[in-house]
C-alpha cells in the first residue's frame, strides 16, 4: 500500500469530527492539491536558547524516525518519530485534544494528542508544540482515512490499556470498521429492556480501531448499538435490515462481564476499499475572467440552515474542513420562525420554542459561530431567513385579504427581526449580509404603501449596518430560464443580488455535462443577465444544491422527501448518483468562470464535512462533489485573486 504523506488535503478527514456522520467512513481518492491554508497558528514565545533545532537539521537517535520515513508497514505498531511542527490545532472537530502534523522536509506524518493528556500539559508542554518547534513523539501508528496518523501513548493491541474498570461494571469492547477515522468518536448507545434510551456515550480508544467504555451493572438486559460522534441512528452502525429501532441485546448480564462486538460498516458509508468514480474537471485549464469591480469571488460552502445541540462543539472543525476544501467563505442561514400568524402575526424568538421545536439559535450561540469561523480565516455571508409556517401549522397567505391591523403588526414583527440581525452583524464585523424574507412583502393583497414600508424596513437595517448588504431573489429551472422570483422591492436600494438556485439544470438523467452547462448558460443569458443589465449589482448564487441521486440535475425527486435524507431508513426509492451531483457542479462553475458579474457561489446546506458518502440528499460532502470538483474550482478562483 503506497500512501502519500506529503498530501494534506486528508488533514480534513483526521479534524472534521464534524458530521452527523463519519467522512472517514469512505475512503476518499487521492487529490494532487497542493497544501490549503491553515487556520491561524500560536508562535511559541520561546527564547533564542530555548528554541529547538529543525529535525532536517539533526541526526536522529537509534529507533527514531523521521516523517518522511513513517511507512504503511508500520501501522499498528509503536513507532517513535521526531519532526517539526508544521500545523498545531487545539480540539479538532470539538472533540477535545490536540492534533498536530510533523515534517522533515521530505514527508509528512500526523499525531494525535489524546484530550486527557492535552488537558494535563502545563502551557509550557503545550508550547512545545507550537508551529517552528521540533518534537519528538512516541505512539502507535494508524491509517486515518488515507494519512498516517501517530496516536500519542496509545499502546498497540496486547499490551495492558491502562486503569482497569470496577468490577462491578459491564464491559463493552468493539472493533470498527478499518475506514473508520482516527478521529471519529465511536460512542455506544444504550437503551433499557423496554427500548427506553438510557444514554451515549463516548467510548475510549484502545487500539487502532478498538474502543472500550463502561456500563454500571443496574440493568441486567440492554438493548445497545454503536455510533459515531453521539449522532445515534443517524451516524450509527448498519444492520439488515435497518431501523432505528434495531439495537443489539445482552441479556441476564452480571456484574464485570465483557461484551465484545464487531461493526462491520457504518450507515451510508461504503465497505472499505470502494473507490470513487473519477470526475472530469476543467478546474485546472479553463479561463477565469475577472470580476466586476475587482471582486475577489467569495468560494463558499453553506451551512445547515437550522440549529442543533451539537454544534457549539463542530464550529471549529466545520470550519477547518471548508478551508481544506478551499473555500474563503461560509454562509450561515440563521432561521427565525412564526409563533403564530393569525389573529396577529408574532415571531418567535424563544430558542426551543416553548411547546414545540423552534429552529433558531439559543442566545449567544449564532454570534460564537460567526466569530469562530472569522478566527479560522473564513469571511461570513450572513443570510437570515424568517419563516413562513407558524409553531401551530398556520402559514402565510399571499392570496388573503389580511386586515391593516394584521399588516401593521407583521412590518413590526419584521422591523424587530431585521434590526435584531443587522446589529449583530455590525457587532461581528460581517462583510456581507441578505436578507431571506417570506414574500409576504409581495402579496398582491397587500396595503398600497407596502413599497415604501419596505423600503423604510431596508433603510433600518442600514441605519444599524454598515456591510454589503442585498436581497434575495430565486430561479428555478432551465425550461423557464427567465424567471427570477424576488422577495423584495427596489434593487437599487441594495449592493448585490443573491440568487438561490436554480433546481435543474440537466433535460433529463443522462444529460451530460455540456448539455447541463449549455441549459444553466440560458438562465445566465436570460434570468441573470437581465437583473445585471437592469440593476448593475453583482450577483451571488447563495445555494446551489442537487442531491446524488439519479435524477436529481433534472429535479426527478421530491425536495426534502424523508426518504432521501441520511436520518431515514433505507429505501429503493431513489437510486445513488455520485456522477450526477458532480458533474452539475462542474458545469455550473465553467458557466460561473465566465460570468464576471457572479463575485460568488454558496452549496446548498452542507452537511458534516465528514458526511455520508453514499447517500441520496444534497450533502457533498466526501463524494465527488466537492473532493474532485468544487475544491479544485475553489482552490483556482482564490489563485486567479492573488
Amino acid at each position: 500500500m503506497n500512501i502519500n504523506k506529503t498530501s494534506v488535503a486528508l488533514l480534513l478527514v483526521v479534524l472534521s469530527v464534524f458530521t452527523l456522520f463519519s467522512a472517514s467512513c469512505g475512503n476518499r481518492p487521492p487529490t494532487s492539491a497542493p497544501s490549503a491554508t491553515y487556520p491561524a497558528q500560536q508562535q511559541a514565545p520561546v527564547s533564542e536558547d530555548s528554541q529547538l533545532t529543525p529535525a532536517t537539521e539533526i541526526a536522529l537517535p537509534p529507533g527514531v524516525l523521521a516523517p518522511s520515513q513513517i511507512d504503511s508497514l508500520l501501522i499498528d505498531h509503536r513507532v517513535k518519530v521526531r519532526g517539526e511542527v508544521l500545523v498545531l490545532i487545539e480540539n479538532p472537530g470539538g472533540h477535545g485534544g490536540a492534533y498536530v502534523k510533523l515534517g522533515d522536509g521530505k514527508g509528512e506524518v500526523g499525531l494525535r494528542i489524546e484530550p486527557a493528556d492535552w488537558d494535563a500539559y502545563t502551557a509550557e508542554e503545550k508550547a512545545k508544540y507550537y508551529q517552528g518547534n521540533t518534537v519528538m513523539a512516541e505512539g502507535m501508528l494508524v491509517l486515518s482515512g488515507q494519512e498516517l496518523v501517530v496516536v500519542l501513548g496509545v499502546i498497540p493491541p496486547g499490551a495492558a490499556s491502562g486503569s482497569e474498570p470496577s468490577g462491578a461494571d459491564y464491559i463493552f469492547m468493539v472493533t470498527v470498521p478499518g475506514n473508520t477515522d482516527v478521529a471519529d468518536a465511536v460512542c455506544l448507545e444504550i437503551f433499557n429492556e423496554n427500548g427506553n434510551r438510557l444514554g451515549n456515550l463516548k467510548m475510549e480508544q484502545i487500539s487502532a480501531y478498538t474502543w472500550r467504555t463502561t456500563y454500571p451493572s443496574v440493568e441486567k438486559t440492554l438493548g445497545y448499538r454503536y455510533n459515531r460522534d453521539y449522532w445515534g441512528f443517524i451516524a450509527g452502525e448498519e444492520f439488515t435490515p435497518d431501523s432505528p429501532d434495531t439495537l443489539r441485546w445482552a441479556k441476564d448480564l452480571v456484574p464485570g462481564q465483557e461484551i465484545n462486538d464487531t461493526v462491520t460498516k457504518w450507515r451510508w458509508c461504503p465497505d472499505t476499499g470502494y473507490k470513487m468514480p473519477v470526475i472530469p474537471t476543467n478546474a485546472a485549464t479553463a479561463t477565469i475572467i475577472p470580476r466586476v469591480n475587482d471582486e475577489d469571488i467569495q468560494c463558499g460552502y453553506g451551512h445547515v440552515d437550522f440549529w442543533w445541540s451539537p454544534f457549539p462543539e463542530l464550529y471549529h472543525g466545520t470550519n477547518v474542513a471548508m478551508t481544506e476544501a478551499h473555500a474563503t467563505w461560509i454562509k450561515i442561514m440563521p432561521p427565525v420562525g412564526f409563533l403564530q400568524v393569525e389573529p396577529l402575526p408574532k415571531m418567535n424568538w424563544e430558542y426551543g420554542g416553548g411547546e414545540v421545536n423552534n429552529p433558531i439559535y439559543p442566545p449567544g450561540e449564532l454570534e460564537k459561530h460567526i466569530i469562530q469561523a472569522q478566527q479560522d480565516r473564513l469571511n461570513v455571508f450572513l443570510i437570515p431567513q424568517c419563516g413562513g409556517v407558524a409553531a401551530n401549522g398556520q402559514t402565510f397567505d399571499g392570496d388573503k385579504e389580511y386586515s391593516d391591523e394584521w399588516w401593521e403588526a407583521y412590518i413590526n414583527e419584521l422591523m424587530e427581526y431585521g434590526t435584531y440581525f443587522a446589529k449583530l452583524a455590525e457587532k461581528c464585523g460581517v462583510k456581507y449580509m441578505a436578507m431571506q424574507d417570506d414574500n409576504m412583502w409581495n402579496s398582491p393583497k397587500a396595503p398600497d404603501d407596502i413599497q415604501e414600508r419596505y423600503a423604510e424596513y431596508i433603510r433600518n437595517i442600514r441605519s444599524h449596518y454598515s456591510g454589503k448588504l442585498g436581497m434575495t431573489w430565486g430561479i428555478a429551472s432551465f425550461e423557464t430560464p427567465e424567471a427570477a422570483y424576488p422577495t423584495g422591492y427596489d434593487p437599487e436600494q441594495f449592493d448585490f443580488l443573491a440568487v438561490g438556485g436554480p433546481s435543474a439544470i440537466a433535460s433529463n438523467k443522462d444529460s451530460s455535462v455540456e448539455e447541463m452547462q449549455a441549459n444553466f448558460q440560458t438562465m445566465v443569458d436570460s434570468a441573470l443577465n437581465n437583473l445585471w443589465k437592469t440593476y448593475r449589482k453583482p450577483i451571488i448564487l447563495y445555494s446551489y444544491g442537487v442531491p446524488s441521486c439519479d435524477g436529481g440535475a433534472s429535479g426527478e425527486f421530491t425536495h426534502d422527501d424523508d426518504p432521501m435524507q441520511p436520518w431515514s431508513e433505507y429505501t429503493d426509492k431513489y437510486e445513488l448518483d455520485l456522477v450526477e451531483q458532480a458533474l452539475a457542479c462542474e458545469a455550473i462553475m465553467r458557466v460561473i468562470a465566465d460570468t464576471p458579474y457572479i463575485i460568488g457561489f454558496y452549496t446548498f446546506n452542507s452537511h458534516w464535512p465528514s458526511s455520508f458518502p453514499l447517500s441520496f440528499n444534497y450533502d457533498m460532502w466526501g463524494k465527488p462533489a466537492v473532493d474532485q470538483v468544487l475544491s479544485k474550482w475553489y482552490q483556482r478562483f482564490t489563485s486567479e485573486s492573488k
